[in-house]
């Protein structure tokens, strides 16, 4: 098993690419099925102020400076065979200056419909969501972020597991 050296973030994603392809069966040219999944890896080196971030379609959420910035991920999952063996992952290396926080959340809440509108939630709304949060801690923004996405979504079925992560770095 090839290992992967700490701190290499991308080659840790690759990595977790072909053992999720090898685990379902999807390594060779036998693959029956079309299975995989999206992910975020975030990596702080003890003693550093910033945060190397790589994205398998899952996206980086930075609010700072009063804004929210887009770290896009790459557009390929792990594990799926349409996905080459050797798919390089980008990282992109981000500033985790004092006040900087960091959210990363399934498609689930990006995807959710609201009963009325028959709309997404979107990530523009989600964008506002985390700048209205921004003053409270950590645990009240987890409960007010699954208010207003549970909100939003009022009648309307679930369509997707809904999972939000949001933390700074001390």
């Amino acid at each position: 098993m090839a290992e992967v050296e700490v701190g290499d973030v991308p080659a840790l994603v690759q990595r977790m690419h072909q053992l999720v392809r090898q685990s379902l069966g999807q390594d060779g040219a036998n693959a029956n099925a079309n299975d995989g999944l999206e992910l975020g890896v975030c990596y702080v080196q003890p003693g550093r102020k910033q945060l190397t971030f790589v994205g398998a379609r899952f996206d980086l959420f930075v609010v700072r400076s009063g804004g929210v910035e887009l770290v896009k991920s790459s557009k390929k999952g792990i594990g799926y065979p349409e996905v080459p063996t050797d798919q390089i992952f980008e990282a992109s290396v981000i500033d985790a200056a004092p006040g900087t926080r960091f959210y990363m959340t399934t498609d689930g809440a990006i995807d959710q419909i609201n009963d009325a509108e028959r709309r997404r939630f979107g990530k523009a709304r989600f964008k506002e969501l985390l700048m209205s949060v921004q003053e409270m801690s950590m645990p009240v923004q987890g409960e007010e972020i699954l208010k207003t996405i549970e909100d939003y979504q009022g009648a309307a079925p679930r369509l997707d597991d809904i999972a939000v992560v949001g933390f700074n770095i001390g």
